[in-house]
C-alpha cells in the first residue's frame, strides 16, 4: 500500500451511517480505498459505509457485518455502485490490494448493482479472505 496523503476521494459524509450520521472508516481502510480509486481511475460511488446497529438490521445486514461501527465509531467496509467492465476491474484491483472481503452483486436492476469491500479481520463465523455473491 502506498503512503498517503494523496488525493482523498471519499469525503466523511460518504463514510458515515445513512441513518444517524455517525462513523468513519478506519484509517488503514480509508487509505486502501483511496489507493483502489487511484488504481481504477474512475469514481467509486459509496452506497453504504459505516452502519449503526438499527440501520444495519433495517437493511438486512448480518450480526457480523463489517459495516458495523466499533467502539470508536469506525468501520472497515463499503458498498460501491459499480457494474460491468468497471466491476471486473474493481474486483481485480481489490484482490491485488489485499481487501479481506469482496462481495459481488451484479444481477438484477443496474441501479442496485454493487461491490462490497472490507478489511475486517477473521473471526468465528466470518472467514477471511473471502469472496461471495449476493
Amino acid at each position: 500500500m502506498t503512503d498517503f496523503p494523496q488525493k482523498d476521494y471519499f469525503p466523511l459524509h460518504e463514510q458515515q451511517c445513512r441513518c444517524c450520521g455517525r462513523g468513519r472508516w478506519a484509517p488503514t481502510f480509508h487509505a486502501k480505498m483511496n489507493e483502489l480509486r487511484e488504481a481504477c481511475g474512475f469514481p467509486l460511488p459509496v452506497t453504504s459505509g459505516c452502519r449503526c446497529e438499527p440501520h444495519n438490521a433495517r437493511v438486512g445486514g448480518g450480526d457480523l457485518s463489517a459495516h458495523l461501527m466499533d467502539e470508536d465509531d469506525e468501520c472497515s467496509s463499503a458498498d460501491i455502485h459499480v457494474s460491468g467492465y468497471k466491476a471486473h476491474f474493481v474486483i481485480r484491483e481489490a484482490g491485488r490490494l489485499g481487501f479481506a472481503g469482496i462481495g459481488i452483486k451484479q444481477s438484477g436492476d443496474v441501479a442496485k448493482r454493487l461491490i462490497h469491500l472490507d478489511d475486517a479481520p477473521e473471526i468465528p463465523g466470518r472467514p477471511r479472505p473471502w469472496i461471495w455473491s449476493y
